[in-house]
């Protein structure tokens, strides 16, 4: 009896995996290279000035993406919105330098730290 539970139970879950890779199929032949090389030309543009989190440039590819989620029907996953909030904070160092003995040495802008 377990035996036969067990191969429904795979029977069943290879059908289901076949639906499922159906769809995922229809679904991926509908992106084309045109479409890709499009919106990646628009996320990687300069003009967008690198996305830094929570800067201009972040908001407008985010801008960007909403409405073509928009434009191609989906539901908004949060609240209607595809938008999720959350709230940042950002740490910049002051004066930074290095001090060895009575020598004092300046000029790391690129200085990696931890807070």
């Amino acid at each position: 009896m377990k035996k036969l539970f067990f191969v429904f139970v795979l029977l069943l879950s290879q059908v289901s995996f076949a639906q499922q890779s159906a769809i995922a199929t229809k679904y991926a032949n509908l992106i084309t290279t045109d479409d890709l090389r499009e919106n990646l030309s628009i996320i990687a543009a300069d003009a967008l000035e690198g996305r830094y989190t929570g800067s201009r440039g972040q908001k407008m590819a985010a801008s960007f993406i909403n409405n073509y989620f928009e434009t191609l029907g989906l539901d908004g996953p949060i609240k209607g919105s595809h938008y999720m909030p959350y709230e940042l904070s950002s740490i910049v160092p002051g004066d930074i330098y290095m001090k060895v003995g009575t020598n004092r040495y300046n000029n790391f802008n690129e200085v990696v730290y931890f807070g």
